[in-house]
């Protein structure tokens, strides 16, 4: 328990220290930091593989990191974007990130999804900001993480491919640093309750769920339903698209593929028949049920601050 906290609140500290860096080299070295104090907290885990798992993540942030170092010697940005897509396990390079999420604990997966994200992507929105390439690159994982949750069982996998759709929408907010950070901490809160469901749930596959009418408020979300936290959050990001001048095609592509990814959440609710056999009313002392509460105040805030959009 106290090894977990220390390594978390180095992680933590990473990284602020990332974040509020004005030098590259100091950027780089919580770059390390974080990555050493991660792979310490997969071996401390003891969860079957966590030594392999360890070892290929340790390769790919080694090499992302490589990338990373050639382009800031080589003046070369489209190098540098590239180390960052790598550490953000993105497409083409999420396969790494995939197999790391399904094998790693809860705790871990959790790390892998939130924290582990912001340092990378505080990289490529900085290195690439306005970048053909990187707008190319986001429309691509739009369309392999709605194909990849298509006929999923593992809970892991398929929160996987969800967390992939939410971060290629946030790569769309690479020209507005201040907003990009207000909707990842959106995305983060959607997060949390669901992955405390299920840990204290001890499940990870589709056919072992019973959710809670809390439980099942959180992946509804998670999922965009109106009128949700997700559903805010989802319709403040498409008005942001539509000002930012992505082209209407471009916008109209995205919000299809939004709503195939809804469509996809709604028949794994189907599949489940939670849908019609539950009250919608959330039990607020159930498992997981207390984690609802930040959504709530941040569903009131943010509504009145999309609605400013």
């Amino acid at each position: 328990m106290h090894n977990k906290l220390i390594l978390s609140s180095g992680l933590g500290a990473s990284v602020l220290i990332g974040l509020t860096s004005s030098s590259f080299f100091i950027f780089w070295s919580a770059v390390e930091l974080n990555t050493i104090l991660f792979i310490v907290m997969l071996w401390l885990e003891g969860e079957k593989g966590s030594e392999l798992s360890g070892m290929k993540y340790f390769l790919i942030q080694g090499f992302s990191s490589l990338l990373m170092v050639w382009g800031v010697f080589y003046y070369m940005g489209f190098l540098m974007m590239v180390g960052g897509l790598l550490k953000l396990g993105v497409f083409p390079f999420h396969l790494w990130s995939l197999d790391l999420a399904v094998s790693s604990s809860w705790d871990c997966w959790l790390y892998l999804m939130s924290l582990q994200k912001v340092l990378p992507l505080h990289l490529v929105v900085n290195v690439s900001e306005g970048s053909s390439v990187l707008s190319g690159v986001t429309l691509l994982n739009l369309v392999v993480s709605c194909l990849g949750s298509l006929h999923k069982s593992m809970l892991k996998e398929l929160l996987f491919y969800s967390s992939l759709f939410n971060m290629s929408l946030l790569l769309l907010l690479s020209s507005s640093h201040s907003i990009l950070v207000f909707f990842f901490l959106i995305y983060s809160s959607l997060l949390i309750p669901c992955w405390g469901i299920l840990k204290n749930s001890e499940v990870d596959y589709l056919q072992q769920v019973h959710l809670s009418s809390g439980g099942l408020l959180a992946f509804l979300s998670l999922s965009g339903f109106p009128p949700s936290l997700g559903f805010l959050y989802k319709y403040g990001l498409f008005s942001l698209l539509v000002s930012l001048n992505y082209g209407v095609l471009y916008c109209c592509s995205v919000m299809l593929l939004s709503l195939f990814m809804f469509y996809i959440y709604l028949s794994v609710f189907l599949q489940l028949k939670l849908i019609g056999s539950r009250t919608f009313m959330p039990s607020m002392s159930g498992k997981g049920g207390y984690l609802l509460a930040p959504q709530a105040f941040l569903m009131i805030s943010g509504s009145l601050i999309l609605y400013s959009f």
